[in-house]
């Protein structure tokens, strides 16, 4: 069987495709890690320079520790915990500041990365998480986590009281059906002014196998104006005009969130990054909410749930968007295709996790098999072609403009498409980064093993080195190894005619070609598994498909005929066509005339 090289000039613009899209990818993660180190530079700088008292909080209205009203009025006694819970949440509220004091995902386990074992999952336990209210009185602001309140219950609530001042204080919680803790908060006689402040901080637990994927995947959300506006942050942010409906606290498959029927108004908030140990993350919500005729009667509602997609598109509120499936049509590829095809395989079939991702795969490479025949196809014709172009490169060595017009009246006479080369690639773009989002935060695979991985959300390891390679780690992924392998396969297959342009300042695109795995290596070693794994499978039937199409789908000699028939033909320029050579001859007048002079 004969074996069909595509001609220099496809492969370049294949070579050159998948360049940009590994330069494009290795300047998103750069940029990634760079914003990072420029984050935690500045946080370090911040808490070197941050005062010792609270009197910085002065500037979001609060008061200092000498204007905190004394609670010696509070009630008196142990601290009490109730519990509410059901199969899937379990809900801890202590009587200290009537605030959620432990969570626990029941269906879930965290990763202890010192234990390397799987325990259960708890949001909130040991005061990570500290919510109160700043409610002003003749003799101070009380802070309301100071306070011990007394607990009830009444039917499915529990209602926390305390008396303030002259008032009453009531917090009031239920859990629903759909896993949202009601919370309601409710005063009387405390003639409070036209707003209460509120505080919200989180020490947020590492809870996956992977620190440094879980920290990029960890930020917070929020939405403004009912909705409209859904965000994120990785450091801080500040809104005085716009009310919040709600904030989030997301880690990479969890989220704790906050949300008010009337809004958050003058907001603010800042993330900071937590280098070692249980926590990962710094979080801390400012902001406050509207009093009624001088008293509390607010609407707001916890939700602590997994990342999952029909369960946040259930809760409403766009918390869907909570989810980085990626901006724009990156995102809807991820939630209307690659999802779609995910959720059919498993519901429909008894696979594993890692056969499902394969069977993803085959899906997509049958979907772009056209596009790849017709990449070949389009290559044979220009090899074909190949004599006559050097032909008409000597003919024109020394008029670029002349050459360049040549070329292009025999490429269209002869139905070639020089560019044929780049669309394959390109279309692999978008791909690339919509499975570059998918893996690590699809929660169905979530501690899903196949083969030696133990988790496809999270890296594959072999091997354990005694130290930290920069932008590689201190682990041995398999799947990136073998995917580079067979990458490096599937090049040299592709590209046997690369030879290295005499243009001065021209790049080695062979030394390129080789580089290229070597990138890959190092993103890839500790990204998801899963996405080493959809690549490996990618690249091996990449190669598959080519030796068929090769071997079996183009023959040389048809396409040769079918390039002279082809020329044989009257051909109606197009309007690309006439427009490019338009310019050409534009060119070519301009030149003359300034060799004339």
């Amino acid at each position: 069987m004969r074996e069909l090289n595509s001609p220099k000039k496809n492969d370049y613009n294949q070579l050159i495709s998948i360049f940009i899209m590994s330069v494009l990818m290795f300047a998103y993660i750069s940029y990634s890690s760079k914003v990072q180190k420029e984050k935690l530079a500045k946080e370090q700088l911040e808490i070197k320079n941050k005062p010792t008292s609270k009197d910085s909080n002065s500037e979001t209205g609060l008061v200092k520790p000498t204007q905190v009203a004394q609670v010696s009025n509070a009630p008196q006694g142990k601290i009490q915990t109730e519990v509410l819970s059901n199969q899937e949440l379990r809900i801890e509220i202590s009587s200290q500041g009537a605030q959620v004091s432990k969570v626990e995902m029941l269906k879930h386990q965290a990763y202890n990365n010192e234990t390397k074992k799987r325990e259960p999952l708890f949001l909130i336990k040991e005061n990570n998480s500290q919510f109160g209210l700043q409610i002003p009185t003749a003799t101070g602001v009380v802070q309301t986590q100071l306070l011990n309140f007394t607990p009830s219950k009444q039917g499915n609530s529990i209602v926390f009281s305390a008396p303030v001042g002259n008032g009453v204080l009531q917090y009031i919680y239920t859990l629903l059906e759909d896993n949202t803790l009601d919370f309601k908060i409710k005063s009387s006689g405390l003639k409070l002014p036209n707003s209460v402040n509120i505080d919200w901080k989180m020490d947020a637990f590492a809870l996956e196998k992977g620190r440094r994927q879980e920290t990029q995947f960890t930020e917070m959300y929020f939405s403004f104006d009912k909705n409209e506006d859904v965000d994120d942050e990785t450091s801080d942010f500040e809104e005085n005009e716009k009310s919040l409906d709600w904030i989030a606290f997301k880690q990479q498959f969890f989220a704790s969130i906050l949300s008010s029927k009337k809004g958050f108004e003058k907001t603010s908030g800042s993330v900071k990054n937590i280098e070692e140990g249980k926590h990962i993350k710094n979080f801390d919500f400012k902001g406050s909410i509207a009093t009624s005729a001088g008293e509390l009667n607010e609407d707001l509602a916890w939700n602590f749930t997994p990342l999952d997609l029909d369960i946040l598109k259930g809760l409403g509120n766009k918390f869907d968007e909570i989810i980085p499936f990626g901006w724009s049509f990156i995102g809807g590829m991820n939630k209307y295709f690659f999802i779609k095809i995910f959720k059919f395989l498993h519901d429909n079939f008894s696979m594993s996790y890692g056969i499902i991702i394969m069977w993803m795969t085959i899906v997509i490479k049958i979907i772009l098999s056209p596009i790849m025949y017709k990449q070949h196809k389009q290559g044979a014709m220009m090899r074909v072609l190949k004599p006559e172009i050097d032909e008409i490169n000597l003919k024109y060595k020394d008029d670029a403009l002349k050459k360049q017009q040549a070329t292009m009246d025999l490429y269209s006479k002869a139905g070639a498409s020089p560019f044929s080369g780049c669309l394959p690639a390109l279309l692999q773009i978008p791909i690339f980064y919509a499975l570059f989002q998918f893996f690590p935060n699809i929660i169905d695979l979530r501690g899903k093993s196949f083969l030696h991985a133990d988790d496809l959300t999270s890296y594959d390891s072999i091997a354990q080195l005694p130290f930290d390679v920069p932008m590689y780690g201190s682990h041995v992924s398999l799947f990136a190894i073998l995917y580079c392998v067979f990458l490096l396969i599937y090049t040299k297959m592709t590209s046997n005619n690369i030879s290295q342009p005499t243009q001065e300042g021209m790049p080695d695109m062979k030394f390129m070609m080789y580089l290229m795995p070597v990138f890959f290596v190092l993103f890839l070693n500790s990204y998801a598994s899963g996405l080493s794994w959809y690549y490996l499978v990618s690249n091996i039937l990449n190669i598959g498909i080519v030796l068929v199409i090769k071997h079996f789908l183009i023959d040389e000699e048809k396409i040769h005929q079918l390039v002279q028939t082809n020329k044989a033909k009257p051909k109606k320029e197009s309007k690309f066509g006439s427009k490019f050579n338009e310019i050409l001859k534009q060119a070519q007048e301009q030149q003359e005339l300034k060799n004339k002079k």
